[in-house]
């Protein structure tokens, strides 16, 4: 990890007494498929928590072993940057995810990963995070499952921002937005907003100005609301519909 994330707990070499508060989003994720299960094992690949007290890039490289990073509250996303300055945002992280792990983050080279200001991260241990998957099929499953998730859901919004207008881009991953905030938290009616202009400029391919205008108008349709860094979705259930979109965590 980079500069600027501060240790809550040494946890290296023994197990911490707030390891399973440290997972508990984790926890209520992987319980979405199998509730119920068996999720203690984790604890031995505990290392550590951390806060991050301003936004923060994590930089990973194919050729290098890295801890693998649970994002226990807050938000992240992982990105690319092109030789032209350019940056691509692949993917968006909330509570309870597991960032850049398993075969969606080794088969891009230059994967790298964003937290944002507040975010708090379990750190695991990499090597003893295998030994417990390794040794407890079902909970290497629950993995599984979590990552084929989000690989399908990656998928379907990279097909709605290859070929819808911009609206509907920016619904899409306002949808795919308020999907990962609930997934292991329970934020309410009206969601953070964690994502600048840019960074949402980033992740459709818009401009910062299109990107401005476009929200203005998914207002005026009446299919977004907005209170500063905060929004709610309209007629949700219609606008899926509309979309034909999918939510692959739900079954």
């Amino acid at each position: 990890m980079q500069k600027g994330l501060h240790d809550d707990e040494e946890g290296q070499g023994r197990l911490a007494p707030e390891a399973s508060v440290a997972m508990a989003t984790l926890v209520r994720r992987l319980h979405r498929f199998s509730p119920g299960a068996d999720l203690t094992p984790l604890n031995h690949a505990f290392q550590q928590l951390r806060s991050l007290d301003r936004d923060e890039p994590v930089w990973r490289h194919k050729s290098e072993d890295h801890p693998v990073l649970v994002l226990e509250s807050g938000f992240a996303y992982s990105f690319t940057l092109y030789p032209d300055g350019r940056r691509h945002i692949g993917d968006m992280f909330g509570p309870g995810a597991l960032c850049g792990f398993g075969s969606a983050a080794v088969a891009e080279e230059g994967l790298n990963l964003a937290f944002k200001s507040g975010s708090r991260v379990t750190v695991f241990d990499a090597a003893r995070l295998a030994d417990a998957l390794h040794e407890k099929p079902e909970l290497e499953l629950l993995f599984k499952q979590d990552g084929d998730a989000r690989a399908r859901r990656t998928a379907q919004r990279n097909r709605g921002l290859i070929s819808l207008p911009a609206a509907e881009k920016l619904a899409l991953v306002l949808l795919d937005l308020r999907e990962e905030l609930s997934l292991a938290t329970d934020p309410g009616e009206w969601l953070p907003l964690p994502l600048t202009l840019r960074e949402l400029g980033d992740l459709t391919g818009l401009t910062d100005v299109h990107v401005s205008r476009t929200l203005k108008k998914l207002q005026t349709d009446g299919m977004l609301e907005r209170r500063g860094k905060r929004f709610r979705m309209g007629d949700t259930a219609a606008l899926e519909s509309a979309l034909d979109y999918r939510h692959f965590y739900y079954g």
